[in-house]
């Protein structure tokens, strides 16, 4: 229903130099915490996002990868307020990429 333009959201849109194929885009709610692929922070159980699984054409690995609700919210309305808190939330995740990373360099690995 409202789903259309979160779900439409090109997640990796010219960034990526790998051939992938996505196997999965849908909302969900989950089962267990997860990082939000965006803002970086973590997804309580039981909220509802988006989730992409996609496979690498090149090596077969698979990866699965979250948006959390307030990231979700941000995709929607990126037309309206010219993407402005999409951005905001794209930065937040790089800083705190870089503060997990800092931090605890095995988490982040492994999450990715």
């Amino acid at each position: 229903m409202f789903d259309g333009p979160i779900l439409d959201y090109e997640l990796w849109a010219g960034e990526r130099d790998v051939d992938v194929r996505v196997i999965e885009n849908r909302m969900k709610v989950t089962r267990k915490p997860h990082l939000c692929c965006v803002c970086f922070e973590e997804i309580a159980t039981g909220a509802r996002c988006r989730v992409q699984s996609e496979v690498n054409r090149d090596d077969n690995r698979t990866g699965t990868f979250y948006v959390c609700p307030q990231c979700c919210e941000a995709i929607r309305t990126r037309k309206d307020d010219g993407g402005g808190e999409l951005q905001r939330r794209w930065e937040l995740g790089y800083a705190n990429s870089l503060q997990a990373t800092a931090s605890q360099p095995d988490r982040v690995r492994a999450r990715q």
